[in-house]
Formats: C-alpha cells, structure tokens, sequence
C-alpha cells in the first residue's frame, strides 16, 4: 500500500442507458464513500452499469464492503451490474467467500 490514498472515479457512457464505471486509486476504510458516490454519480435511467476495477491499485474488507453496498443499491433501482475487470477484488471476494456478491467477467 502506498503512503498516498487518492481514489477517484470516472463514468462514462458505453450506450443507449449503458455505462462504464471506472474506480481508480485506493479503495480502502478512509475511501470507502467513493464507491457508493460513483453508483450515485451514474444516471438514474442507466439500466446497465459495468464497473471497472483495474486501476484501482489497494482494496481492503473496508473497500470491498463499501463497493457490494453499491452494487446493491444499483441494483434495487433496477439495474443490471457486473465486474468487467476485478483488478484486486477477486482474489479479495474468493478469500472472503463473497464471489456471489458480485458478477464478475459478463454482463449478467
């Protein structure tokens, strides 16, 4: 882990109500508002969102639990969410046991 914490995203649209969701940095306890602030950052008649993970360069517990709540929330509005590139959340999600909890690879 690096002495720096910055974290950012960007969103960007793929289509018709489809859009990337691109986490770059750390995404750790004292960055974990950035992934709930990205879902909310999409617009709200996306129906499709990917997210992209493979610039985010740390992830703890902390990060991965702030970015299933975002995958949930964008979900309970309807809208389909999946991994297209994990970066560290795979390994993360297997040793955690929580791989359910976020689709990874496909659009579902």
């Amino acid at each position: 882990m690096s002495n720096t914490r910055i974290a950012s995203f960007r969103v960007i649209a793929k289509g018709a109500n489809c859009y990337l969701l691109r986490i770059l940095g750390e995404l750790d306890t004292s960055t974990r508002s950035l992934a709930l602030d990205a879902v909310r950052a999409v617009p709200t008649d996306a129906e499709e969102i990917a997210i992209d993970l493979a610039s985010v360069s740390f992830m703890n517990l902390g990060g991965l639990r702030s970015l299933i709540e975002a995958v949930a929330g964008a979900r309970q509005r309807e809208c389909r969410v999946w991994v297209e590139d994990p970066g560290p959340a795979r390994r993360l999600t297997a040793l955690a046991g929580l791989d359910d909890a976020l689709a990874f690879g496909k659009r579902p």
